[in-house]
């Protein structure tokens, strides 16, 4: 009888519901004083403990004007919290998910050659779940081109490219001013981030690697923020191209802020 009050306690039930719900079912229907002396509880605690059963879905009244108490039959109570209990997880399960993005350690970890870059580079593509940005130029993008069509037939791929490029499946913005990028930046840039919270950062000069992998929710934002900024930008900048001045203005930021 304890090992089975302690598995309704498993479910939800304080132990004088447990033992309230046992006794209702030996008994079959109760009132009040009736149960509260077969499960030997308080008189003044065994309706606050009925009702509380009622409202868990354990119990039903009798519907009578003196109110007995009827206990749900166990072959359809279980089934029905079972669903309700997966439920539930469905929906719980998501939102944990996302709360867990802010609360996993800042991890990090520095490459410094082409073959390590590539591969944490197909991981991240690999680990994407509905979503993946990247910019980079050309050069980098064709390398992976096969990668990403792949990933493209199951979750959204967003690419910024610094000249020609296309893989099927894949929604491709071009960079209005790669000409520009190459005299502010010394090398290529690839900047990568997935929805798993993973993000990479990579500058190639000449046949040097300068990159680092993270998996810190907060720096991953950044790095998408970014990617988001300089689409929208040369989104704007492509529907406005008539009017020269915005460009010129840019430019004269730009060249103010660059560090």
């Amino acid at each position: 009888m304890d090992d089975l009050i302690d598995k309704l306690r498993q479910m939800g039930l304080s132990s004088y519901e447990a033992k309230t719900y046992l006794s209702l079912l030996n008994l079959g229907s109760g009132n009040g004083y009736t149960v509260s002396k077969h499960a030997n509880i308080p008189s003044s605690k065994i309706y606050q403990v009925l009702n509380s059963l009622v409202e868990k879905g354990f119990a039903e009244t009798d519907g009578m004007e003196k109110s007995g108490y009827v206990p749900v039959d166990p072959s359809l109570l279980l089934p029905r919290l079972k669903d309700e209990f997966n439920r539930n997880i469905d929906l719980v399960l998501p939102v944990l998910d996302q709360f867990m993005h802010g609360l996993k350690p800042l991890k990090t970890k520095s490459l410094d050659d082409r073959k390590g870059v590539r591969s944490a580079l197909l991981d991240l593509l690999k680990n994407t779940k509905e979503k993946l940005l990247i910019t980079a130029w050309p050069q980098e993008l064709n390398s992976i081109s096969d990668e990403m069509e792949v990933v493209a037939r199951r979750a959204q791929v967003h690419v910024l490219a610094y000249g020609e490029f296309s893989v099927p499946g894949v929604t491709v913005y071009m960079h209005r001013r790669p000409d520009l990028v190459s005299l502010e930046h010394q090398g290529r840039r690839l900047l990568a981030v997935n929805d798993a919270g993973e993000g990479l950062a990579v500058c190639f000069v000449a046949e040097s690697v300068n990159a680092i992998w993270t998996s810190g929710y907060g720096i991953t934002q950044i790095f998408a923020d970014h990617i988001l900024h300089d689409i929208s930008l040369n989104y704007l900048m492509t529907a406005f191209r008539k009017n020269v001045r915005y460009e010129e203005e840019l430019t004269k930021l730009r060249q103010n802020l660059y560090i």
